[in-house]
């Protein structure tokens, strides 16, 4: 999911809550990176999912190896171990709202009919 905008990665781990998450693996842009790049009042109101996992998640950057340094510098592999995940109490998964997103969030173009 490289240069996927927040929400979708936001959304991703919604549709995916739960212990099973140690299932998935998620390439793409550096969770970290979001949240160092974003005060963290505003991080935890647009990505509530990301800003809940993050201190359960194992992120590995990826290397850059193309020509120019800006393409692709900020992935990372993302995963959820089970040594983690599964220390997590079973409430934390529970509360588990539908994202929802400003009509006007440039990161994510959102049907008329629900704003999912």
């Amino acid at each position: 999911m490289p240069h996927c905008g927040k929400p979708l990665y936001n959304n991703l781990l919604w549709a995916n809550w739960g212990s099973g998450l140690t299932d998935m693996v998620v390439i793409g842009n550096s969770f970290c990176n979001m949240n160092e790049n974003l005060p963290s009042r505003i991080f935890v109101k647009q990505v509530p999912y990301i800003s809940r996992i993050l201190p359960f998640t194992e992120e590995h950057q990826i290397e850059n190896s193309f020509m120019y340094d800006d393409i692709f510098n900020d992935s990372s592999v993302h995963t959820f171990p089970q040594d983690k995940i599964g220390n997590i109490p079973q409430k934390f998964w529970q509360e588990r709202p539908v994202p929802r997103y400003p009509e006007d969030d440039i990161e994510i173009i959102l049907s008329k009919h629900d704003n999912i």
